[in-house]
Parts: structure tokens; sequence; C-alpha cells
């Protein structure tokens, strides 16, 4: 996803030096930061029970889980059916 985000030009300056320091771009430099913010907060969606499931979930170009359909499945998601999912991950 693209966005656009105001940032105070001595903390963009200071982020940029950061970056080239690293020898990173300052792009990868603000994706490191807010997966460690993210991380300290609790899971990340990388790092969600139900990535690790890749029988049953693919995980779409926005980092979302995304339910497999198996060729002639016809049952519904419902709200008890994901409740039991999450049960059973630990979600």
């Amino acid at each position: 996803m693209k966005t656009t985000i105001m940032i105070p030009d001595p903390l963009y300056r200071q982020a940029k030096i950061r970056a080239v320091e690293r020898g990173e771009t300052f792009r990868e430099l603000v994706l490191a930061a807010l997966r460690r913010e993210l991380a300290d907060a609790g899971s990340t969606p990388a790092e969600s029970p139900a990535i690790d499931r890749p029988d049953l979930f693919t995980v779409n170009p926005q980092g979302f889980a995304v339910l497999k359909r198996k060729r002639g499945d016809t049952a519904t998601v419902s709200n008890a059916w994901v409740n039991k999912m999450r049960e059973e991950m630990g979600i």
C-alpha cells in the first residue's frame, strides 16, 4: 500500500542519515521501525498463527490471511466457524 505522511524536517533528516549509516533506504528504515513498534504491541500479521497454516490460508498482497477454498467446497464461513478456528489456532 502506498501512503503519504507528514514528517517534520529535522526528524526526516535524522532518519535519512540513520538509513545511510545502515546502508539501507529510508523506506526500509521506516518499515523496520513499524515492524518493531507493532511487534512490541503483540503479534504482527507476519507472525500470525494463520500465516503458519499454508494448508488453510494464503496471504494477499496487503498482508492479510485469506482462507483457501478447496475444489467443490460449498461450506459457508460463519461467525461460529471463525470463532472455532480462532480457538483452535490460539488467536
